[in-house]
């Protein structure tokens, strides 16, 4: 007897058909279309940035390598100026608005030749931030610690929920001093090479909830799967005793 009412169960519970929420079409008004050559971040007025010079803290500004932090709230940091420059320790004063990173640690380490032998310099700007909002399990501002991060990763590390609408976020990105927004279809990731889209400072991502008949529809096959799973239990419960 116990056996067959096993048997029912698990028939019951596998019989239940779970559809994909993202399956349905949905027109998506505009793709971004951006190539891994714009992931580097250009220097621009107000950034702060850390110099680190390896074994020369004295020409260090927040160094990586020594004794001091260069974390953005807690350490030392030089920021741009009106006037497009960074003002360093024994250096003085360097263009660094328009530049890369990795141009500005060349411009660094050029000016360096003249006082120390092989000068190793690493440049990061402590304040490139990104923001996730909307149907995600971790809303707010995550700060970018790498150029290369892809808005596919930073949306995957926000979490979205089970009804978020994947094939609707939105990303708003100023361009030149112009808010511009982009549709992003995530269950086309790979198709429209999305992975190969970094992440700007700046960027605001909205991921929106799926549409309230949709939310339903799953709604109406979530239910009957529960109480599948409730049954199996108050029986196997009822069979222990």
């Amino acid at each position: 007897m116990k056996a067959i009412l096993y048997m029912f169960c698990i028939v019951t519970c596998f019989s239940c058909t779970v559809t994909n929420f993202y399956h349905e079409n949905n027109n998506v008004s505009s793709v971004l279309n951006l190539h891994k050559d714009d992931c580097e971040h250009v220097i621009v007025y107000q950034d702060k940035i850390s110099v680190s010079v390896w074994n020369h803290d004295d020409l260090s500004v927040g160094s990586v390598y020594g004794i001091y932090n260069s974390n953005e709230v807690y350490g030392k940091w030089v920021q741009v100026e009106v006037d497009s420059t960074i003002s360093l320790p024994m250096i003085g004063k360097i263009k660094a608005k328009g530049s890369t990173i990795y141009q500005l640690e060349q411009i660094i380490t050029k000016a360096l030749d003249s006082l120390i032998v092989n000068p190793i310099v690493q440049v990061r700007v402590l304040n490139k931030k990104a923001v996730v909002l909307g149907e995600v399990a971790q809303q707010g501002v995550f700060k970018l610690e790498r150029d290369n991060l892809s808005i596919v990763e930073l949306v995957a590390l926000a979490s979205p929920s089970e009804f978020a609408d994947i094939k609707s976020i939105k990303l708003i990105r100023t361009i030149l001093g112009v808010k511009k927004e982009y549709l992003l279809d995530f269950s086309k990731a790979l198709e429209q090479n999305l992975g190969s889209i970094c992440v700007k400072s700046g960027d605001i991502i909205s991921v929106p909830k799926l549409p309230e008949k949709k939310i339903l529809k799953s709604a109406s096959i979530i239910g009957p799967i529960g109480g599948a799973i409730t049954s199996i239990i108050i029986l196997l419960e009822y069979l222990s005793k």
